[in-house]
């Protein structure tokens, strides 16, 4: 092989690479700027939901004919949750496996099951279509199953009306609930530590 043919064919084993390099850039970049376009729009929705679930007189104007306005400011505060866990799971930071174990602890509670009883059917129609959606919702429809409404659990009355029970034991004093965000975790020591 002449020396000419083996620098042409090196230059274009370098320019090949170089390309497969940049396209495989191009790609990671457009996947983050998707991230970002994603995380911005539930900031927005999650900011909403917040106003809405905390603001009587702004959930009155949404809230449904047959509803009661506590009620509906309940269930958007569970929308709000499901939102940040499906955003969390979006963007990768629920790991494998771990989505079904989310989705069951919400469902313990009683108003995640009212929500999902009333709200369910719509989830499932807004993710049509979106293979990650449909699996996120496909989870938590599952919980819900696996966790069903008992008869009281149906009223959809002002949480004062309905008698107060506990679904799960009151966890030890110094340690945070586990729930959709994370592991328990021990809450910080009121003590002060001394440095060395």
């Amino acid at each position: 092989m002449k020396l000419t043919t083996a620098i042409l064919a090196a230059g274009a084993v370098v320019s090949l690479t170089t390309a497969v390099v940049g396209a495989a850039r191009l790609r990671q970049n457009a996947r983050h700027q998707a991230d970002r376009n994603e995380a911005a729009l539930a900031r927005n929705q999650l900011d909403w939901l917040a106003q809405m679930s905390t603001n009587p007189d702004l959930a009155k104007l949404w809230t449904p004919e047959d509803m009661d306005v506590k009620e509906y400011m309940q269930l958007l505060n569970v929308n709000q949750q499901i939102c940040t866990l499906s955003l969390r799971d979006r963007l990768g930071f629920v790991r494998n496996g771990q989505l079904p174990f989310y989705a069951s602890t919400l469902m313990e509670s009683d108003v995640c099951r009212r929500y999902w009883n009333r709200f369910g059917d719509l989830r499932a129609q807004e993710a049509e279509g979106d293979e990650r959606a449909e699996q996120f919702t496909r989870v938590l429809d599952q919980a819900a199953k696996n966790h069903p409404q008992e008869p009281d659990d149906t009223t959809h009355g002002p949480p004062d009306a309905r008698p107060l029970r506990r679904l799960r034991p009151r966890p030890p004093s110094g340690s945070r609930p586990r729930g959709p965000t994370g592991p328990r975790h021990p809450a910080p020591s009121t003590t002060p530590r001394r440095h060395a």
